[in-house]
C-alpha cells in the first residue's frame, strides 16, 4: 500500500510542477496502454482533430506526434509537416482553417494560437488586457468576422480588438441559476484543486502539488519508522 501510495503521489507531485517542458515530457513518457502491444494499428489514441487546407489541398491531420499532411490518395501515405505545434498542448479542442488568414487555428486549455503553414510563425491570442488566453474549450466566428473564445470557466468571450466591441454572448439563464455536474467530474474538481479556486485563486495548482509532496513524505516516513522498528527496537 505505501509503494502504491508513493507512486500516486510522487507522479502527482511531478506532474503539477510548474514547468511546461517537464510537464509534457511526463505525460508524453505515462501515456501507456497494455493493450498497444497487441493491436497493430499505428493511428490508435493518436489522432485528435484534422482539417482541410484549400490552398495546399492537402488533409492536415492532428496527432500525438504532430503535424502529418496527406493528399488524399489512398495509395499515399502520410507525410509528416514541418510545422512546429505549441508545447503543452491539453486535449486539443480547437483545429480549423482560417481562410481569411490562410492560417490554422488551434487551441486547448494551454492557450490559443494561430499557425502560418507557410512561414511556420507561431502567434499566441490574447485577450483585450494583454493577458493570455488559457482554458480554450471552443471558438466561434460570426459573418461579420466577430470572433469569440469558448472559456472553460467563463463562458462564450468576444477578443474586442477590432473597432467596435463584439456583443457578448450571455449564458441561459436556465443554466446559470442551476448548474449541474456529474459526481465524476466533481472528483476530477476535487481532485486537481479547482474546486477551491474560490479561495486559492490563481494558485489553486498548489493544493494538488504540495497534497502530492505530503502524501510522499507520509510514506517515505512511514517506511523509516518500519525498518527502525524492525532493526533498532528488541523482538
Amino acid at each position: 500500500m505505501v509503494a502504491l501510495l508513493l507512486i500516486i503521489s510522487t507522479t502527482g507531485f511531478l506532474f503539477f510542477l510548474p514547468f511546461p517542458a517537464w510537464q509534457l515530457a511526463l505525460a508524453s513518457s505515462l501515456n501507456f496502454n497494455p493493450e498497444d502491444i497487441l493491436d497493430t494499428n499505428p493511428w490508435k489514441g493518436k489522432i485528435e482533430k484534422a482539417l482541410y487546407d484549400p490552398n495546399t489541398k492537402k488533409i492536415v491531420i492532428l496527432t500525438t506526434d504532430g503535424l502529418v499532411e496527406w493528399d488524399g490518395n489512398p495509395e499515399n501515405s502520410c507525410k509528416k509537416a514541418s510545422l512546429e505545434l505549441p508545447q503543452r498542448l491539453m486535449e486539443t479542442s480547437v483545429f480549423r482553417y482560417i481562410h481569411e488568414h490562410k492560417s490554422y487555428l488551434i487551441g486547448s486549455f494551454s492557450g490559443l494560437y494561430k499557425i502560418n503553414p507557410a512561414t511556420g510563425q507561431l502567434i499566441r491570442y490574447l485577450d483585450a488586457g494583454g493577458r493570455k488566453i488559457t482554458r480554450i474549450c471552443g471558438y466561434l466566428r460570426r459573418p461579420n468576422g466577430d470572433e469569440y473564445y469558448c472559456h472553460h470557466e467563463k463562458g462564450i468571450k468576444p477578443f474586442g480588438n477590432y473597432c467596435h466591441d463584439p456583443e457578448p454572448v450571455a449564458m441561459p439563464k436556465s443554466i446559470s441559476k442551476d448548474p449541474r455536474v456529474s459526481f465524476w467530474y466533481f472528483c476530477f474538481e476535487l481532485h486537481s484543486g479547482h474546486l477551491f479556486k474560490a479561495l486559492l485563486g490563481k494558485n489553486d495548482w498548489m493544493l494538488a502539488f504540495v497534497g502530492g509532496l505530503f502524501l510522499a513524505l507520509v510514506g517515505i516516513t512511514g517506511i523509516y519508522d518500519w525498518f527502525y522498528r524492525r532493526s533498532c527496537l528488541p523482538s
